[in-house]
């Protein structure tokens, strides 16, 4: 028996050569390393044990020890060269290790690099049909990046990651979808109240809902959205993006449900779907005021009507976009613009019209409080203007000092006069810069005469009324 099995181990070992060294033949322009393998288990199984030895029995003491380092050095070599998202994961090992296998034999599945979220072809191509050689393939990407993948009719099968995956049978990378914050901003039409087309830029960071909900918050998006089943908790939670890939899906049927764009790997799509979905929300909230209202001052009562608008439009959107998987952190209108760089005359007229009353009404209530306060000093001054003396006539120092303020209540009354026969003489003057010089005379003339000089007249007078008294 042991002699019929040493004839026909030879022929045997001869039969696999012959076909081993067909099929390099066959794959030398596809694949040199199937000529590499090929040579060194011919070594290994062959020559060695039938040749070099010479006894078949050293195929078990030789060849299979041989065969145990050769793939023990690969499993060790797989665990530097392919990428891994868990080290300690046993069956990420055994694939990675399956991976470097079948890419020695030139085997191997496609294996994809995406750095950027484009349709390319796999940098190392592959036959991801073949039903037993070659499986798994790799998706490679960056960490931030949640990987989806699809089988060949484009159906979701998983979400992998972050940054790294394994591919199955006829499975390839449908998305590859930005786990961080992303802040998109456009120019959209819009027209106010008061029928005034203007361009407002709006502007929303946003990104894939990362937080854990609250058992309420999961009921009632799970209610909204059946999509979400399972998915209050992050079931990928290595990395710095941890992320739950039922929310990553409904992001994905987001896009296809709102995104005109083709559906081959929509991932590039998802920042346009956000504004498109916000855009028609924010056009709805602008009409609810007017023009003048947008460039309002705030005030302690009144805030900015943008930060009104921007609130408005982030309490109806914030809800919509969650159900769909996708936080949104903020939505702002940041700026307006007229279109076409014109506005309607009547508008400007109306604008004009309010702010020319505005400015009147300041400038009478600064010439009213001026004639009160002035009307108030030349009745406390009567009783001392009554006794008229000269200059000259004056020794008593209280008395050069009356004179003096005397004089002062003089010529800010004359000055008070003169600025506004000035107002009166120029009031159809529509130079908004005279007007506002006009304006910073009269108030300032009625702050010194109120804060700074009639204190001090009002407090000298009654001294001297006070010493008249005693004196009397």
């Amino acid at each position: 028996m042991t002699e019929i099995f040493s004839q026909l181990f030879p022929w045997s070992g001869y039969i696999l050569s012959a076909v081993l060294f067909i099929a390099s033949l066959w794959m030398t322009d596809k694949a040199p390393r199937f000529i590499s393998s090929f040579l060194i288990h011919l070594n290994i199984l062959i020559i060695i044990p039938l040749f070099i030895v010479g006894n078949i029995i050293s195929i078990f003491y030789i060849s299979f020890p041989c065969l145990a380092i050769y793939y023990y050095f690969i499993y060790q070599m797989a665990d530097v060269v392919i990428p891994s998202a868990d080290r300690g994961d046993i069956e990420e090992r055994w694939n990675q290790f399956k991976v470097f296998v079948w890419y020695s034999w030139s085997l191997q599945y496609p294996i994809w690099i995406k750095n950027k979220n484009t349709d390319s072809p796999p940098q190392i191509s592959g036959d991801f049909t073949r039903p037993f050689f070659g499986e798994p393939g790799i998706i490679c990407a960056d960490s931030h990046h949640a990987i989806v993948i699809s089988d060949q009719q484009n159906e979701i099968t998983r979400v992998e990651g972050p940054g790294f995956g394994f591919t199955k049978r006829r499975e390839h990378p449908f998305a590859i979808i930005d786990l961080r914050t992303q802040a998109q901003n456009r120019e959209i039409p819009v027209a106010t109240k008061d029928g005034v087309p203007l361009k407002a830029r709006l502007v929303a960071p946003f990104s894939i809902d990362g937080e854990i909900w609250t058992e309420e918050l999961y009921h009632r998006l799970h209610t909204s959205n059946p999509k979400l089943e399972k998915a209050q908790k992050l079931d990928h939670s290595i990395g710095t993006y941890p992320f739950s890939s039922k929310r990553v899906q409904a992001a994905i049927e987001f896009i296809d449900q709102y995104s005109s764009a083709t559906r081959a790997f929509p991932g590039n799509n998802l920042g346009k779907t956000v504004l498109d979905r916000i855009q028609p929300i924010a056009r709805k909230v602008i009409r609810q005021y007017n023009i003048n209202e947008l460039w309002d001052s705030p005030n302690e009562k009144n805030p900015h009507t943008l930060d009104k608008i921007s609130d408005e439009i982030f309490n109806h959107a914030k809800n919509i976009l969650r159900k769909h998987g996708i936080l949104l952190r903020a939505s702002r209108i940041v700026d307006f613009r007229f279109e076409d760089d014109t506005i309607p005359k009547q508008k400007v007229n109306d604008w004009v019209k309010n702010q020319k009353a505005k400015d009147t009404k300041v400038i009478e209530e600064a010439k009213s409080k001026v004639s009160l306060e002035l009307e108030k000093a030349r009745s406390e001054m009567e009783p001392l203007q009554s006794a008229t003396f000269k200059e000259s006539e004056i020794n008593d120092p209280d008395k050069k000092q009356m004179q003096e303020i005397i004089r002062k209540i003089t010529r800010l009354e004359d000055l008070a006069k003169s600025e506004t026969n000035h107002h009166q003489q120029s009031n159809d003057d529509t130079n908004s810069t005279g007007r506002s010089e006009k304006n910073a005379s009269v108030l300032l003339l009625a702050e010194q005469v109120k804060e700074i000089i009639l204190p001090d007249i009002l407090r000298h007078i009654k001294s001297v009324l006070s010493k008249n008294k005693k004196e009397e």
